[in-house]
């Protein structure tokens, strides 16, 4: 474990499973495959990011939330951008965590909606909540630190989902479904979907770990998410191809075929029909972007 604190805007906190960062300049790319959730609070300035591809402007009062399922790039921000970056791995989140379907409504809620704004009130009090975790956060020397620290980021963590609250509206359940089933049984799809490279694309794959049927499987996550498993699969796919096309050296048959694609002229439909173009295209595209 390190910890600095210098200054205020340096202050940052690593562990193994959680990490707090004041100065966006420390944002890096973590390793994948502890699945870290990230939770960005905008203080001042603008933070700018493109997440899957799509661009979004983080400003003061704005709150995002990025889950292992987005790909996170081009990070900008301005020179009196002020904010923190606090993260958690997925081992981290479900050993701190009950298995609250309330709490998994929210996070399918900024899952969906990447950032939502906060009114002064609200961001207030979640700032309160946050200086209070960093003074106590430093006493490294304290007889119980685990035991303490760990209640604390979980009571920091369910006051951030009671301030999203606010904006999340009420989701109902079937009668016959218990809500807690489904959302635990998504949250564990969504985490093997994103800690395992290449993805594979069978839902059957999933349910046989899960030891849930397909049907069953893809039913859950569409009630608890809005999407179906295939659906979630794909676009999780889409994802790793433009990713590896736009940053790996690698050739394209090379690329194919660690993904896992049967051959190049599978690889190049997949291409034209989820990212619109050709494997060469989508490349040259991103070169001169």
């Amino acid at each position: 474990m390190q910890l600095e604190s210098n200054n205020e805007e340096s202050f940052r906190f690593l562990s193994e499973h959680f990490v707090i960062f004041e100065n966006a300049k420390d944002f890096v790319r973590f390793d994948e495959n502890k699945g870290w959730r990230m939770l960005l609070f905008c203080l001042d300035g603008r933070f700018q990011i493109e997440v899957n591809g799509t661009p979004y402007t983080i400003e003061p009062n704005d709150i995002a939330f990025c889950t292992p399922d987005k790909i996170a790039a081009h990070t900008m921000m301005s020179p009196d951008f002020k904010g923190y970056l606090a993260c958690c791995s997925a081992n981290f989140s479900k050993r701190i965590f009950p298995n609250s379907a309330d709490l998994w409504n929210k996070v399918f809620y900024m899952n969906r909606n990447f950032k939502i704004h906060l009114s002064d009130k609200e961001a207030a009090e979640l700032l309160e909540d946050y200086h209070f975790l960093k003074r106590k956060i430093v006493h490294i020397d304290h007889l119980y630190y685990d035991e303490v620290m760990r209640c604390l980021l979980q009571a920091f963590l369910y006051q951030t989902a009671h301030v999203l609250s606010n904006h999340i509206a009420a989701e109902t359940a079937p009668a016959e479904e218990p809500l807690q089933s489904r959302h635990q049984i998504c949250q564990a799809f969504i985490d093997l979907l994103s800690s395992t490279k290449p993805v594979p694309r069978s839902v059957q794959w999933y349910a046989d770990r899960l030891c849930k049927t397909p049907r069953y499987l893809s039913t859950a996550v569409k009630r608890a998410s809005g999407k179906t498993a295939s659906e979630w699969i794909h676009e999780a796919l889409t994802r790793e191809v433009a990713d590896a096309l736009k940053n790996s050296a690698k050739s394209i048959k090379e690329i194919s075929d660690e993904l896992e694609f049967p051959n190049l002229s599978f690889f190049g439909r997949y291409c034209r029909q989820r990212l619109g173009c050709s494997p060469s295209e989508f490349r040259q595209q991103k070169n001169k972007g």
